[in-house]
């Protein structure tokens, strides 16, 4: 099953990089191409806002999803869609909510941002360094405790 998750994503990468669309890959997906864990679900992706409608006509002909803000996720926009089976989260202008604090961390075009190639197909991702904080914010302290052991490695 990661083989087909790996081809959508690959798929994902030439249309947004043929597109000039501003994204990276976060969350499990990230953590997964970086070697730091075995297996991921889904594939989470962040966009900038202003990318937000070219990238819904790129994939109108996939059933599209658009999720209400929850009180812990106040993202602005997120869209799930469904790709070869493979679940793939959107998510523009990404808020978390904790303590009644909202912390806000929107991707924003003209940032450098860490590549890697998948099969000469660049693949741009979040650093672990965002996501450890990110995830320390939901609370999700398996992943804090993941991020943390491999940062003692490098």
């Amino acid at each position: 099953m990661i083989d087909n998750k790996i081809v959508v994503l690959k798929k994902l990468a030439t249309l947004f990089n043929k597109h000039s669309i501003t994204w990276n890959v976060g969350a499990s997906c990230m953590l997964y191409l970086r070697n730091i864990i075995d297996d991921f679900n889904d594939i989470d992706i962040m966009i900038s806002l202003e990318d937000v409608s070219l990238v819904k006509e790129l994939l109108k002909e996939f059933h599209l999803e658009e999720k209400q803000p929850t009180t812990k996720y106040k993202t602005k926009v997120f869209l799930e869609y469904v790709i070869d089976s493979v679940e793939i989260d959107i998510m523009a202008g990404f808020l978390i909510v904790k303590d009644d604090n909202e912390f806000y961390f929107p991707l924003q075009k003209g940032l450098e941002m860490e590549q890697i190639n998948i099969d000469n197909c660049p693949v741009n991702l979040e650093s672990t360094h965002n996501w450890l904080k990110y995830y320390d914010l939901m609370g999700r302290d398996d992943k804090v405790a993941i991020i943390k052991e491999h940062m003692k490695k490098i």
